[in-house]
């Protein structure tokens, strides 16, 4: 939680004897942490998540050549992250523009009879913003 507080790297050489390492996970889970390397991932100045590195493999503490290129990675993971959720978002406003002008165009094509179309709207609805039912309460004296 410190390093998303802070938006700060953070590198722990020694876990159980930090204050801020909270050792019962690894009781939970049977592991014995020695070192950390946490860092924030930012992009456009926004933090969208925290990367944790957990023991060298060749033993000792994380360097700060370790914390150094895992920034440049994590700079280019977060760009690479928020192109994909930007071209996820893109593709589902696409979806749902698309679904509004094929509704559109079945209301348009149709005889403007009220038991036609209040279908047609529900139906609508429900596929443009993804929801399993949609209601359609008509006030009588509109």
């Amino acid at each position: 939680g410190t390093v998303a507080a802070t938006g700060r790297a953070m590198r722990i050489d020694k876990a159980y004897e930090d204050e801020r390492f909270n050792s019962e996970v690894d009781l939970l889970v049977n592991y014995v942490t020695k070192s950390l390397l946490t860092l924030p991932m930012h992009v456009n100045g926004q933090l969208i998540a925290v990367v944790q590195l957990i023991n060298k493999r060749e033993g000792g503490p994380f360097t700060v050549d370790d914390e150094q290129i895992i920034n440049a990675f994590t700079k280019v993971a977060g760009v690479t992250i928020r192109s994909t959720m930007f071209f996820a978002e893109t593709a589902r406003i696409s979806r749902q523009n698309e679904t509004i002008a094929k509704i559109n165009a079945e209301l348009a094509n149709s005889d403007l009879d009220e038991a036609k179309l209040i279908p047609v709207i529900v139906r609508g609805a429900k596929e443009i913003v993804g929801a399993d039912r949609c209601a359609f309460f008509k006030v009588e004296d509109a």
